[in-house]
């Protein structure tokens, strides 16, 4: 794949960086060696992924949780570098988890896990992630069978997803006022697989919250991604870039 993608952009003689990799779930070591990955991926949970990638490819290797993915992501190709230092992606996939970038670095704690955000919304109990929202609808007697066929305009699901909007904003509340509490972004951004409608409906709820602030007439600015594609894949890209930029 890699040398058809070099075929394809005409990049052959250009510099190989390196691969960034994205991983759905936290890291199990500060080193990012081992990963607690989603149960869709059961043979990557706490295996050695990058001694068996980096044998694989024989390239430098990076490995990042999907969320602090996105945020890199956000970042970059959504432009919030330009405007601001510190920001905070809340990234609604298979689970809900955070990104967080302050003075231009990633955020990644004494073990490698922040912003895993998750443990305060356990998966036995109604959390404002895609995947609840979807067994939400089931449910209720919706018949879909994956997160892309929600559909807020359709007249069987509307009532069940305004509902579980108000739910999940209100569970989102906790999260932006402890974000703005403890980190003083400049933008929280909200961003996953969920229809870009379910997202602007989760931004409007929490731009009429009731939000924390210190400054007058200051909120924490709530946006939803307007990136093109998966900000985790694209994240995942940038990878390298991110890495290297920061050593210089």
């Amino acid at each position: 794949m890699i040398h058809d993608l070099v075929d394809r952009h005409d990049l052959l003689g250009w510099r190989m960086l390196g691969i960034g990799i994205a991983v759905p779930g936290p890291s199990l070591s500060p080193t990012g060696d081992r990963w607690s990955v989603v149960d869709v991926l059961p043979n990557w949970r706490a295996a050695p992924l990058r001694e068996i990638f980096s044998n694989e490819f024989g390239w430098p290797l990076w490995i990042e949780n999907d969320a602090n993915a996105a945020a890199i992501a956000e970042y970059y190709l959504g432009g919030l570098i330009r405007d601001f230092a510190t920001v905070v992606v809340l990234l609604l996939g298979f689970g809900i988890g955070a990104g967080v970038i302050v003075d231009g670095r990633l955020v990644r704690g004494q073990f490698g896990v922040a912003g895993e955000i998750g443990c305060l919304f356990p998966g036995d109990l109604p959390r404002p992630s895609p995947l609840d929202l979807l067994s939400t609808l089931r449910a209720s007697g919706c018949d879909i069978s994956s997160v892309g066929e929600i559909d807020l305009a359709a007249p069987w699901q509307a009532s069940t997803i305004e509902a579980w909007l108000d739910r999940a904003a209100r569970q989102l509340e906790t999260v932006c006022n402890t974000a703005f509490a403890w980190l003083d972004p400049g933008a929280i951004v909200l961003a996953g697989t969920l229809p870009p409608p379910i997202l602007a409906g989760l931004a409007d709820r929490l731009h009429r919250a009731d939000l924390v602030t210190i400054l007058d007439r200051r909120r924490p600015p709530i946006r939803i991604s307007g990136l093109r594609g998966s900000p985790i894949t694209l994240g995942a890209a940038l990878l390298p870039i991110h890495a290297l930029s920061a050593e210089i």
